[in-house]
C-alpha cells in the first residue's frame, strides 16, 4: 500500500531532502545579490520547515496574520514581518507581542500608525510603509508622497525600516 492511498483529506505531504535543497538554493541567491532571506511561511505553516529555515541561520520570516506570527514566536522566531496592513483592532495584542518578539509591521494610514504608536512602548515595533505597486491591491499610491509622509511622522516612536511594495 502506497503513502498516498492512505491520505483521505487535504494533507501536507513533504519530500524533506528537496525542500532542505531548494531552501538552501533561495538563501544561496539571495546571499549572491547581498539580500536578506526572509522567507514567507503562509503556505506552509509548519514548525517543522521553518525549524529547518532557523538551522540554515534564517533569522526572520514573514507571516500574513498577528495569530500567525502568535504560532511562530511559539516556535522560537524571534523576528517576524507581518506581511498585511496593520488592523488597529490587534492593538493590545500587537504591543503585548513585541515586548518579546521584533515585530515588523506594514502601516498603509498615517490614522492606523498613530493609533498604533500612541498605544505601543516607544521603539518596540518597527513598521514598513506599504506602496501600492500599482496593481491596486494595496498599499499607498507610490505617486502621494505627502500620504507616505504623513504616515512615517505619524509612527513616532515606531522604528522605521522603509517602504514595502507586495
Amino acid at each position: 500500500m502506497s503513502l498516498l492511498s492512505t491520505v483521505h483529506q487535504p494533507t501536507l505531504l513533504i519530500d524533506e531532502r528537496k525542500v532542505r535543497h531548494n531552501l538552501r538554493r533561495m538563501a544561496d541567491r539571495a546571499d549572491r545579490h547581498n539580500l536578506a532571506f526572509r522567507p514567507h511561511v503562509k503556505t506552509h505553516q509548519s514548525a517543522v520547515v521553518s525549524r529547518w529555515l532557523q538551522e540554515m541561520g534564517v533569522t526572520e520570516i514573514a507571516v500574513t496574520s498577528l495569530r500567525m506570527a502568535q504560532d511562530f514566536a511559539d516556535h522560537g522566531w524571534q523576528q517576524i514581518l507581518i506581511g498585511m496592513p496593520a488592523n488597529p483592532r490587534e492593538i493590545p495584542v500587537l504591543t503585548e507581542m513585541a515586548q518579546t518578539t521584533r515585530l515588523t509591521i506594514l502601516l498603509t494610514s498615517a490614522e492606523v500608525a498613530a493609533l498604533i504608536a500612541n498605544q505601543a512602548i516607544p521603539g518596540s515595533l518597527d513598521f514598513y510603509v506599504e506602496v501600492d505597486a500599482g496593481y491596486g491591491r494595496s498599499g499607498v499610491s507610490w505617486q502621494d508622497t505627502l500620504q507616505i509622509r504623513d504616515i512615517i511622522a505619524a509612527a513616532r516612536g515606531l522604528r522605521f525600516r522603509g517602504l514595502y511594495v507586495h
